[in-house]
């Protein structure tokens, strides 16, 4: 009798887990972004694209992180990479990335592997925001 109340209260906590919809992966997204560029400024606007995204459940299922510099025309230093992305900058230092030569850009990483870049606006309407929510969608049924 106690084996199968154990079994059932196993199984009660396996259901449990699964309808919380925990991810099997971790999904960050990293924005590159500046300052002075106006398609960024759009897309962080209530305007723009970025509010949509940040208010949709994809994004409450996924890490976001932007890394910022003040203007265009400077190259990204480790100061603009938030802490919780030190392992990537310490990639792009490693010289297995370069960093954005056009902003906005999105990196899409899966447990810390690149899977997809987008660069601009267009590339984001086009299939960024829909790649994204369908690699979201995977990463947590599995």
């Amino acid at each position: 009798m106690v084996r199968f109340l154990v079994a059932c209260l196993l199984g009660l906590f396996s259901l449990l887990s699964l309808s919380a919809d925990v991810c099997s992966h971790q999904v960050t997204v990293v924005y590159w972004t500046a300052g002075d560029c106006q398609w960024c400024k759009r897309w962080d606007t209530e305007a723009g694209l970025g509010p949509a995204f940040r208010r949709s459940a994809t994004f409450a299922r996924l890490n976001f992180h932007m890394v910022f510099k003040p203007r265009l025309a400077q190259p990204f230093t480790v100061t603009d990479y938030p802490g919780e992305l030190a392992w990537l900058q310490q990639r792009v230092a490693a010289g297995e990335f370069k960093t954005p030569k056009v902003v906005p850009a999105w990196w899409v990483f899966v447990d810390r592997r690149l899977i997809d870049t987008y660069w601009g606006t267009q590339a984001w309407l086009s299939r960024g925001a829909n790649d994204i929510e369908l690699l979201v969608k995977e990463a947590c049924a599995s």
